[in-house]
């Protein structure tokens, strides 16, 4: 996990703490790397060696899957996702993306843009959190607990994404969104479904889904057999106890 900027390393310190997982935080401040902010967006766009040159430490950091976690709009992490798409090697590379609310200035909503041009021909595919729908979706909840949601999201793609896209990475690319839902009780696996279908953030016409708890693959395709996934996995997950978590990922 290489989280990006300001929002980038600030869901990346969370991530950490959540998931047995390490992370490399790269900002202009207190971080791991310290970056240059007045060069960074020079760096995005420049030759590839000259960036090898720069930062050869990219060399070193891709593991067989990587997530690329960032804000989209600022220097940082909208520079640093541009350069690290750029210097993509053989192994899959994903993005967590924030995007800016509409409201925001001109140029910083532009520089997201122009960000996502680049990033759609260098992942392999990015799941993008506009900030307009957590917003709209989440309005009865104070702005404070909203603004965390993001966050939570990028930890149930992490925990979860691998076991979708182990067997048919050519189908997780471009944009992608994300859903998340809990159940208890009898119909738990049709109301976890339900409640990540609500998810703002799922636009596109193919879905994957990965239900995980104490089930098996039998009882999902039994309790979803009026759905038409393009892909159903399950995983036995005994953690959740009486609970069953649905992530639902869309790919336009």
């Amino acid at each position: 996990m290489i989280g990006c900027g300001g929002a980038g390393s600030r869901f990346l310190r969370y991530l950490v703490r959540s998931l047995e997982f390490d992370g490399i935080s790269i900002n202009d401040a207190n971080s791991d790397i310290v970056v240059d902010r007045n060069n960074v967006i020079a760096y995005s766009s420049a030759p590839k060696n000259y960036i090898e040159k720069q930062f050869s430490w990219i060399n070193n950091i891709y593991g067989e899957l990587t997530f690329v976690i960032a804000g989209l709009g600022g220097d940082i992490g909208t520079g640093l996702s541009r350069m690290l798409g750029k210097m993509k090697k053989d192994s899959l590379l994903y993005g967590i993306f924030t995007f800016p609310f509409s409201s925001e200035n001109e140029s910083r909503l532009n520089k997201a843009r122009d960000a996502l041009k680049d990033i759609e021909k260098t992942f392999d595919g990015y799941f993008l959190i506009d900030n307009d729908s957590l917003v709209r979706f989440y309005s009865s909840v104070p702005i404070k607990i909203a603004m965390s949601i993001p966050a939570e999201l990028a930890y149930h793609i992490i925990n979860d994404f691998v076991y979708l896209v182990a067997n048919k990475p050519s189908f997780f690319k471009n944009a992608m969104g994300i859903g998340v839902g809990f159940g208890v009780g009898r119909e738990r696996i049709l109301i976890s479904t339900q409640e990540a279908l609500r998810s703002p953030w799922l636009k596109g016409n193919k879905m994957a889904i990965l239900v995980s708890g104490d089930i098996d693959e039998e009882d999902a395709r039994i309790a979803l057999k009026h759905y038409s996934f393009d892909i159903l996995k399950v995983r036995k997950d005994l953690s959740y106890g009486d609970k069953v978590k649905s992530l639902i990922v869309s790919v336009r």
